[in-house]
């Protein structure tokens, strides 16, 4: 499908981009990936917005949302909304970004982030969508969203990448920026 003219994957929602502030590393992002029937999923980060459409929608900023299309891209779900990918509810997933989306053979949709956790220790996020519920939703892992945790509390990693290989087996990569840069490595 090919249009003549933009379209908002979340409606009338709207969102401001994520800066590269001090000690932060949050910036918008965004991933497109279409599924084995020619459906688009797209995930990103961004802030919410101040125009007062995403108030009641989420009171934290810098976060991982994703939005998807069930026919070609001709409409998109949520309608006017957006799913919450990382947990917002505690101070850890308060500021997000970076996000990756990879599609297995059998359209299960993953997402990897960078969740932040405090200046020089940020996470790296694994998360599965529920397809099995309409609009699509988070799959809990220990009773919470967001994904599993990947790395240890201590470090640094940052810039996920996420790939699906023969047997459906993910691969995910990150950068480990240790704070003694010779001991820096991707992992």
């Amino acid at each position: 499908r090919s249009f003549s003219t933009p379209v908002s994957v979340s409606g009338s929602l709207r969102f401001d981009l994520l800066t590269a502030d001090g000690p932060g590393t949050s910036f918008s992002t965004l991933d497109l990936e279409i599924d084995s029937r020619g459906n688009p999923r797209v995930v990103y980060a961004f802030d919410a917005s101040p125009d007062g459409c995403t108030a009641a929608f989420n009171a934290r900023p810098a976060n991982i949302y994703l939005s998807y299309s069930p026919n070609g891209g001709a409409s998109w779900l949520p309608s006017n909304s957006a799913i919450l990918v990382n947990d917002s509810t505690g101070v850890e997933g308060r500021s997000s970004a970076f996000p990756q989306m990879a599609i297995d053979e059998r359209d299960n949709v993953y997402i990897t982030y960078v969740r932040g956790v405090s200046t020089l220790a940020d996470d790296i996020m694994l998360a599965r969508i529920d397809r099995s519920t309409s609009p699509f939703t988070m799959e809990t892992v220990g009773g919470a969203n967001g994904g599993v945790r990947l790395t240890s509390n201590t470090g640094r990693q940052t810039g996920p990448a996420l790939a699906v290989g023969t047997g459906d087996v993910l691969h995910v990569l990150y950068f480990e920026d240790n704070v003694v840069p010779a001991n820096s490595q991707i992992e």
